[in-house]
């Protein structure tokens, strides 16, 4: 992306955008996580159009809603917004590059701390299932695993479920 290109998105994003996370439900409808979430607000298409073009040339996936608004006077509005942990990544060291404002560097670090957050679980999540795959492959059960290390047997199940793997797969797997 061209220099003048990431200052426009930049521009953009702090005169138009907004940096935050948005509670979001899984796919269980059990609970609410929060995803990072960006948002350009403006009542010129063509202009959040462009924008997107932008943020497709950095692999982003974005998407332009209309706001229909109340009183018949008002333009009508569109909203560019991109969503996600992977998107962010992306995004992540432009924005930390190029934002100027105090307002949008705030909204900008409770994100960032969001994703540290995210990361740390993710980092444990898979020393965890490391630890798991050893002892299946010891040829211990979920109980017997879950009473070593102090976890449910059904949270070993939705490890391996999580990776698409039962314990005879992973006993395979090594024989």
């Amino acid at each position: 992306m061209l220099g003048f290109e990431e200052g426009f998105l930049i521009g953009l994003i702090e005169g138009e955008g907004c940096i935050r996370l948005y509670p979001h439900s899984s796919n269980h409808g059990k609970q609410k996580q929060r995803l990072p979430y960006l948002a350009i607000t403006n009542t010129d298409k063509d202009l959040l159009e462009y924008a997107q073009s932008l943020l497709s040339k950095l692999g982003l996936s974005s998407n332009i809603y209309t706001i229909h608004v109340k009183p018949a006077h008002w333009k009508t509005r569109y909203e560019l917004r991109v969503t996600g942990f992977k998107s962010f990544g992306i995004l992540g060291p432009i924005l930390k590059r190029g934002l100027i404002s105090e307002h949008r560097k705030k909204q900008f670090q409770i994100v960032l701390e969001k994703i540290n957050e995210r990361n740390v679980k993710l980092a444990i999540r898979e020393q965890r299932f490391q630890v798991v795959l050893a002892k299946i492959r010891e040829g211990q059960n979920a109980r017997q695993i879950g009473s070593q290390l102090n976890f449910c047997p059904r949270y070993i199940y939705e490890l391996l479920r999580r990776r698409g793997l039962t314990f005879s797969k992973v006993r395979s797997l090594v024989i």
